[in-house]
């Protein structure tokens, strides 16, 4: 069974069954829904046990909250939408009403729109605010990654997902030293192309302050990488891992120094950086 159930439809077979097996319904579902719908229902009543909760029957209420709670660890809307099916399928199964989900849908509703507007709606960093960040990148080799990906970042005007695929054999360094010419694999529609084409580069030229060109080239001099991922993941312990940073993990290091200058993190992330 899919996880984006026809919930009206659900319940007018599986009230049909209660009536006609005089509310005494046996799983009947796949093995794959089976084995979903009884670790569903083992969560939801290990829950219940911990919160004071009776699982079945259940209340409106206390399933809303349970709900709430499945939602802001990250589960995602398709996840519990087939939770609550499971909690839905269980207590006709053992002959009891089921608890009214009408709420319990305002709330995914509502949380759908929360997720899409904090997806949406991150806050340009202006300069300033840029310059603290680069301020409070720490004198280690983790603060020179830092502080040289958020450089390229806000210079190249890349997306998070073409900087984390840059190989140190894209870089290319002028005889000069007075710019960089940058081969990345550009992303449009979904597609990834590669190649040499004047489009799918770019060039950052020296500056004063806060130069990427020579925060590239303190990264590569500092870790020591010479081929392969450029920016790669750095454990607690200050060591270099061997594989690739993820985008994820560059929205991440915009929001850990956004507030450590003191601003509100969650209004931030790599999209910030234009």
């Amino acid at each position: 069974m899919k996880s984006n159930l026809d919930m009206d439809k659900l319940n007018k077979i599986l009230n049909q069954i209660a009536d006609a097996q005089g509310k005494k319904v046996i799983y009947q579902l796949s093995a794959s829904s089976n084995k979903y719908y009884e670790t569903d229902n083992r969560m939801y009543q290990e829950w219940c046990m911990v919160h004071g909760y009776n699982a079945y029957p259940s209340k409106e209420e206390e399933l809303a909250v349970y709900v709430a709670t499945l939602i802001l660890e990250g589960y995602k809307s398709s996840t519990v939408i087939r939770k609550i099916a499971a909690i839905r399928y269980a207590h006709l199964a053992q002959g009891y009403l089921v608890p009214n989900t009408k709420m319990i849908y305002s709330i995914i509703n509502g949380s759908k729109e929360a997720l899409k507007t904090d997806r949406t709606s991150k806050k340009k960093l202006n300069k300033r605010d840029f310059n603290s960040m680069l301020d409070a990148t720490p004198d280690s080799l983790k603060g020179i990654r830092d502080k040289a990906l958020l450089l390229l970042k806000y210079h190249s005007k890349m997306l998070r997902e073409e900087i984390v695929a840059i190989n140190v054999e894209d870089l290319d360094f002028s005889n000069e030293e007075n710019y960089v010419r940058i081969r990345y694999r550009r992303q449009s529609g979904g597609i990834k192309r590669f190649g040499y084409d004047k489009n799918e580069y770019v060039i950052l030229k020296m500056q004063k302050e806060n130069c990427p060109v020579s925060a590239l080239r303190e990264w590569l001099v500092t870790s020591g990488i010479l081929l392969g991922a450029l920016f790669r993941p750095i454990n607690k312990g200050g060591n270099i891992i061997n594989s690739r940073l993820t985008g994820k993990a560059v929205a991440l290091i915009v929001k850990e120094y956004a507030k450590k200058i003191g601003l509100d993190e969650k209004l931030y992330s790599s999209s910030s950086l234009k």
